[in-house]
């Protein structure tokens, strides 16, 4: 039997070392600011299909049409305003937790630099 991992998420990166700066945030269209992210992925699954990791962006604004994966969240730092299609808001600061789902319409704003963990399945 193969052996199993155990994987502590560092909301630093692998060994506090940094996350990578991936360019323009790309899960919906920025309607307002930079929203630069970075991010380190720390377990991809077999399939691919499921992942965990630490993921920053900068603040701005970004219109989701179409979320393209089930995710949990858990803010590290800075704050997250997520408001539905219907103009429903919710607001999240260091230490909420949130889940997320596929398909999910709204606004994701950040007014500061925000840091979270996440874990996203997303199936094939």
């Amino acid at each position: 039997m193969a052996k199993k991992q155990l994987i502590r998420l560092n909301k630093n990166g692998l060994e506090g070392k940094g996350l990578e700066l991936l360019g323009q945030a790309s899960l919906g269209e920025i309607i307002e600011g930079t929203c630069y992210e970075s991010a380190y992925n720390f377990f991809t699954d077999s399939t691919a299909q499921f992942m965990t990791g630490v993921w920053e962006c900068q603040a701005g604004t970004m219109k989701l049409i179409d979320y393209p994966f089930d995710e949990y969240c858990q803010i590290i730092s800075g704050k997250v305003v997520i408001t539905n299609e219907e103009g429903h808001e919710e607001i999240f600061v260091a230490g909420d937790a949130f889940t997320i789902e596929k398909g999910f319409k709204g606004t994701w704003h950040m007014p500061v630099t925000v840091r979270k963990f996440y874990a996203i399945y997303q199936a094939q």
